[in-house]
């Protein structure tokens, strides 16, 4: 009877090992770290998305203020813009926030301090009696997604490469 020998433990099974450690949030990629990195791209989106299109998460404009909020940043010569009074928090730091990373986890929490948090927090949950709406904007969209998804897609290749494939 004729048999096949399989070379799965010596050479296919420490490829799909490495390959499945590609993504590991710890581990370093081009110099960064995988966990850090995904923060990054995180953070980066939400600004753009927040402070530079004015939308939320599901791709809706964010609440406007009220006139009386305009006059009052007008008067102080803060932005306009909804979100954005003296520019911190959604400042990369202050959104990049609080990261903790583990192998298979990457967990953001807005603001480096808690008078952040709390700015972050006064401004997410609004306050219907005194006509200010809730303006969620902490949060991943498709487009963050996407960029996440093309960013786990650079690192793998970018394995399979160091293993020597492609």
């Amino acid at each position: 009877m004729a048999g096949i020998k399989s070379n799965f433990k010596e050479a296919i099974a420490p490829t799909i090992r490495e390959l499945t450690h590609a993504l590991d949030a710890n581990r370093s990629s081009r110099g960064h770290r995988v966990g850090d990195e995904m923060a990054n791209i995180v953070a980066v989106g939400i600004i753009q998305r927040t402070e530079h299109e004015q939308l939320g998460p599901d791709g809706g404009p964010l609440p406007r203020p009220s006139r009386r909020t305009l006059l009052r940043k007008a008067r102080k010569g803060y932005s306009l813009k909804i979100g954005v009074e003296t520019g911190e928090m959604l400042s990369f730091e202050e959104i990049k926030g609080q990261v903790t990373i583990d192998a298979n986890t990457v967990v953001m929490t807005a603001g480096t301090d808690e008078e952040t948090r709390d700015k972050v927090d006064w401004f997410t949950k609004g306050d219907p009696k005194r006509n200010r709406p809730a303006r969620k904007f902490y949060e991943l969209d498709d487009r963050i997604t996407g960029n996440l998804d093309d960013y786990a897609e650079e690192v793998i290749e970018a394995k399979i490469r160091d293993l020597g494939g492609a």
